[in-house]
C-alpha cells in the first residue's frame, strides 16, 4: 500500500496488511517531498511483508508516520525490516509491538564520522 503525495492526511484502521513485496515499504510506503503528508495506522497488523532494500513493514520518506495499537511482525528487508524512517521523517509508535523482524546489515554505507559496522540477523 502506498501513500505518495504531499499534503495528505490518511488514517488506516483495523486492517491486516500482509505479503507485500516491494523495493521499499512493502507493507506501507508513506512518501512525500515536503513533510506535509501524515499517515496514522491504528489497530493495524503489518505482517510477513518483504522489502528488497528498507522498510519491510513500513517506510516513511519525508512523511509523518504514526503507529497506534499496531503490530509489526515477521517483516524482512536487507536493511530495516520493521519500520524505517528516512529523510527527516517524524512520527510516533504508541502501544504497538514490533516482533520477529529480520534485519541484516543495519549500516551498509558509513559517513566520515565514527565508522561502525553492525550486522544482526534475528530469527
Amino acid at each position: 500500500m502506498a501513500v505518495q503525495a504531499d499534503g495528505l492526511t490518511v488514517a488506516i484502521e483495523d486492517v491486516v496488511i500482509q505479503h507485500g513485496y516491494e523495493s521499499y515499504g512493502a507493507g506501507l510506503a508513506c512518501v512525500g517531498t515536503d513533510h506535509t503528508t501524515q499517515v496514522t495506522l491504528s489497530g493495524v497488523l503489518l505482517q510477513d511483508n518483504e522489502a528488497i532494500d528498507a522498510g519491510g513493514g513500513a517506510l516513511a520518506w519525508y512523511c509523518q508516520l504514526d503507529l497506534i495499537d499496531t503490530t509489526v511482525d515477521g517483516n524482512t528487508s536487507e536493511n530495516v525490516g520493521g519500520v524505517a524512517y528516512y529523510g527527516a521523517s517524524t512520527g510516533s509508535i504508541t502501544t504497538s509491538t514490533i516482533t520477529q523482524t529480520k534485519l541484516n546489515a543495519i549500516i551498509k554505507e558509513l559517513n566520515k564520522s565514527d565508522r561502525v559496522l553492525l550486522s544482526w540477523d534475528h530469527n
